[in-house]
């Protein structure tokens, strides 16, 4: 009949999470959290679904993995800092800007689902739910991910845009804060022909920074008017000897005292 809902199964769900993995971002980049959905109950509707008696174990059941919130705590993404960029199922990806997509998994012989949660960014929480989406069956249950502190907790936000050398450099001592070099930008820019560092996951990009420009890297050596610079697209340092400290107009980018 019109406006009658077909009877349903109801399922409730428990998450467990496990971050104990290395939240490793110095060296590799990234860091991971596995999370495990578990079938705590089927109550049928009446006969009416004909369930198997494996769906009615919790098994076989079709689950979606989905991310409703993402809030950074570090707050060097400007304007970016409830976005769910730089997340990622099964695997990390580079400098990924658009929100992740839901995840299918089944329930195995434990009635239990597992997706595994990357992250390229670090310092934020992360709202994760699981929802049972199988014919006749509907049930979820969600939780928060805790990222520790990852490849951009090192810096101060950047320069909303282009600043002179002699900007950034009193910005630079007002807040008693260091210059980035190119390795320091590498780490936080995607891989190229000229930055093999295996941590270069593009997480600035993934932070929403800006690339029209290049970023300030310092002085080149025995060049006091010279400046170096690196693209954060794929970290290459080259280009016309550097940039002039009197004309030249990059974006500005800090390391944190202490850094």
């Amino acid at each position: 009949m019109p406006g009658v809902n077909p009877p349903q199964a109801k399922v409730q769900l428990g998450i467990k999470v496990d971050c104990s993995s290395p939240q490793d971002f110095v060296t590799v980049g990234f860091a991971s959290c596995r999370l495990t959905a578990h079938v705590k109950d089927v109550k049928a509707a009446g006969g009416a679904l004909r369930l198997s008696s494996a769906q009615m174990a919790g098994r076989d059941l079709d689950v979606v993995w989905e991310v409703r919130e993402a809030r950074n705590r570090g707050s060097v993404a400007p304007g970016w800092e409830t976005m769910p960029s730089g997340l990622s199922w099964s695997a990390p990806v580079s400098s990924r800007t658009t929100p992740v997509e839901g995840l299918w998994t089944r329930t195995d012989e434990s009635a239990s689902s597992t997706a595994q949660l990357f992250d390229i960014l670090g310092e934020r929480t992360v709202t994760v739910c699981a929802s049972v989406m199988s014919d006749g069956v509907r049930g979820g249950a969600c939780t928060t991910v805790e990222f520790g502190k990852g490849p951009l907790s090192r810096f101060m936000k950047p320069s909303s845009s282009p600043v002179s050398y002699k900007e950034h450099l009193a910005f630079c001592q007002s807040r008693n804060a260091a210059m980035p070099d190119v390795a320091d930008l590498q780490a936080i820019a995607q891989k190229g022909r000229y930055n093999k560092l295996p941590q270069a996951y593009g997480a600035a990009l993934a932070a929403g920074w800006k690339t029209s420009e290049r970023y300030w890297a310092g002085i080149l050596p025995m060049m006091k008017n010279r400046a170096r610079h690196a693209s954060l697209v794929d970290g290459n340092p080259h280009g016309s000897g550097g940039v002039s400290t009197e004309t030249g107009r990059q974006y500005g980018i800090y390391l944190r005292p202490g850094a």
